[in-house]
């Protein structure tokens, strides 16, 4: 009960979810004043495209939070229990680089970004660089996660993306 009662464990679903309705009311009110007030919202364009980005990112790690990602279970509950073990600790490692790289150069970009500002709503582009890297440490931290309770704490292991 005290987890449900925990907001920080929802934190993400909260910004994804808050990310999501001003999506839509954004395009709503583009489309409104489009065609009923035939005029545009010069801005609200610009502002969906950097929160879509975030939205993109955000859900990603959201996804690896489910373990809900695609994946060929049927192919991979046909291999050998030692293979299917070595496959996916060798999956578990590609990504943690793939993360990790994304951290680091998403860093060094978000950081580039710091003295350029967008053209309409002038907000600087550190904050929509800044979706990188925070996507690459949640999918990071979540990947992380989801190996050590499924991997090292079960035996039986063989299902790093399967959740069930």
């Amino acid at each position: 009960m005290k987890k449900l009662l925990d907001l920080r464990y929802y934190l993400l679903e909260i910004a994804i979810s808050l990310i999501l309705v001003i999506l839509v009311v954004l395009c709503f009110s583009q489309v409104v004043a489009r065609y009923v007030l035939r005029t545009s919202l010069s801005w609200s364009e610009e502002l969906v495209r950097y929160l879509l980005l975030w939205f993109g990112m955000l859900t990603a790690g959201y996804c690896f939070k489910l373990k809900a990602h695609i994946a060929l279970v049927f192919v991979f509950k046909k291999l050998p229990f030692l293979f299917r073990k070595i496959i996916n600790i060798f999956i578990f490692a590609v990504l943690n680089i793939i993360f990790l790289v994304m951290i680091i150069w998403g860093f060094k970009y978000a950081y580039m970004g710091k003295d350029i500002y967008s053209s309409t709503i002038n907000l600087p582009m550190v904050f929509v660089y800044a979706a990188i890297p925070v996507g690459g440490g949640i999918m990071l931290y979540y990947n992380i996660i989801n190996f050590y309770t499924s991997f090292l704490k079960n035996k039986k292991y063989g299902d790093t993306f399967n959740s069930d």
